[in-house]
């Protein structure tokens, strides 16, 4: 009877560990698609400004006026706390591109035989801001991944399909590193990394690209007028994630999985980043 309770649990063990690890898979899976999409379909990936800060850093410009004046950096909407890019946080400006009610199938005047409108996919005024923040979860040294997204702030279109507003969606749970060595244990992970293109190797590699420096984060961030080429070269992001499924460490069918993916913007072949090596890894 021993022998038989120690299969059964043995068994049940595994069958537990296995259920987690798909579970882990597919969170994973589901989590790192959704941000690839929105990074892939972005315009900019935004530095951010200081809470309480009047002074943008990022590359978006003020809608034209009459009569034209040289353009002018806007202040970004981050909504109610002003967030700065950073390991545990990623901003990106999506650029609002037509689309007709009724050819939107989450839109109520949606009509399934109606022809497609010829502006559709043609890009119009605006942006939306989407922001992916890592924040503690409800489970000791594990934390999330919330999503908020900001519509365009410009006026909209009368017959355009816009995306809706979100607030702090949950996109993954059960976060548990990877974690900075120097930090140590009980530290916030650090999830983003973000890609440039290097004007400094080789001629024959030049534009190779290379991960930010923790440095130039932090000159974007300090800087009054930050060095433009520092954010508006970032190429891409990588995404690293170490995902948790279980109640306790200690828990012997506790599964933790690593993964590990880059997904990059829709560039210009021109725009390098700034020529300061202290800036590159």
């Amino acid at each position: 009877m021993a022998v038989m309770a120690e299969i059964m649990s043995i068994s049940m063990i595994s069958s537990t560990r296995l259920e987690r690890q798909f579970d882990v898979q597919m969170a994973s899976r589901s989590a790192l698609d959704r941000i690839k999409k929105d990074v892939r379909m972005a315009s900019a990936i935004c530095p951010g400004h200081n809470p309480g800060s009047v002074v943008s850093r990022c590359s978006l410009t003020s809608p034209p006026v009459d009569p034209p004046i040289v353009p002018r950096p806007v202040l970004c909407n981050h909504g109610q706390n002003e967030l700065i890019l950073g390991p545990q946080t990623l901003i990106l400006h999506l650029p609002n591109v037509f689309l007709e009610k009724a050819n939107d199938p989450k839109d109520p005047l949606y009509v399934p035989d109606a022809p497609q409108s010829a502006r559709n996919g043609v890009r119009i005024p605006g942006y939306e801001t989407v922001i992916y923040k890592l924040v503690p979860d409800d489970t000791a040294n594990k934390f999330k991944i919330l999503m908020t997204v900001i519509p365009s702030p410009v006026t909209r279109l009368e017959n355009c399909s816009y995306r809706d507003a979100i607030t702090d969606s949950v996109v993954a749970t059960g976060i548990v590193g990877p974690l900075n060595p120097s930090a140590g244990p009980g530290s916030t992970p650090e999830i983003f990394k973000y890609i440039s293109k290097n004007p400094l190797v080789a001629s024959i590699k030049k534009g190779r690209l290379d991960t930010l420096s923790q440095t130039a984060l932090v000159t974007m961030s300090t800087q009054v007028l930050p060095d433009p080429e520092i954010s508006e070269a970032i190429s891409g992001v990588t995404l690293d994630c170490e995902f948790s499924r279980g109640s306790t460490i200690d828990d012997p069918a506790s599964r933790v999985s690593a993964v590990h993916t880059e997904a990059l913007l829709r560039l210009p072949l021109a725009p390098y980043g700034a020529p300061e090596g202290v800036y590159y890894e």
